[in-house]
């Protein structure tokens, strides 16, 4: 009995300061989710992030993001568990970072996502001369050129009637790209199409007619 007593006593007063101590444990189990997914933007360089904050020992009051490299910030008052706050996007990568604040003044674990603000179409350019669009041949022609920040594209002729999509990632630079149309026949026009889009879904399509004759006049 008197060991069963000592024993006692000693977790009694062992656990005395047991409660501040779960308290504290607690109270830093604050973290925030952001549900808004990464992605792509086009034009748009106000968007509106959203999520929900877990908590278990306190009411979350604020919650506060940033962005950068622009350097935005916005908070929002939050006496539920969900929430949704604009963020300024830059151009270019944009790092949005979110964490909450509880009413004991704890911030928790905060989140971070990235989302891409993308307000340029892709460009196309043609190597060779093209100028006067007419050829004097019945062989196989070769088309060639450029796409610059494209991650797809698209090169046809006959009207688009041939042609696949090729996968090309990358986030800045230039991809070459050419094209050989067969079966070319005289005294017809054709038309030849270049079709480059970006992750963002900006899409950028050049064209032009050109005809194919036997005779050099």
């Amino acid at each position: 009995m008197n060991a069963r007593k000592l024993f006692l006593g000693f977790f009694v007063l062992a656990c005395a300061g047991c409660s501040s101590i779960l308290e504290a444990l607690l109270a830093s189990d604050l973290s925030v989710y952001i549900h808004e997914p990464s992605g792509y933007y086009q034009t748009s360089a106000v968007i509106t992030v959203g999520g929900s904050v877990y908590v278990k020992s306190n009411l979350c009051e604020y919650v506060y993001l940033s962005v950068e490299p622009g350097g935005y910030d916005n908070s929002e008052y939050l006496p539920g568990g969900s929430w949704s706050i604009s963020a300024h996007l830059t151009e270019g990568l944009n790092t949005v970072t979110v964490y909450a604040e509880g009413t004991n003044g704890d911030t928790g674990f905060p989140a971070s996502a990235t989302f891409y603000l993308d307000s340029m179409k892709p460009a196309i350019t043609f190597s060779g001369s093209y100028i006067n669009k007419k050829f004097y041949t019945d062989q196989d022609i070769v088309f060639s050129g450029s796409v610059y920040e494209s991650n797809k594209i698209k090169v046809c002729g006959y009207e688009c009637s041939s042609g696949e999509w090729g996968h090309f990632v990358f986030t800045s630079g230039t991809y070459n790209w050419n094209v050989t149309l067969t079966n070319i026949q005289y005294n017809r026009s054709y038309i030849f199409e270049v079709i480059a889009e970006d992750a963002a879904g900006w899409q950028k399509t050049t064209n032009f007619t050109f005809f194919v004759t036997n005779t050099n006049t």
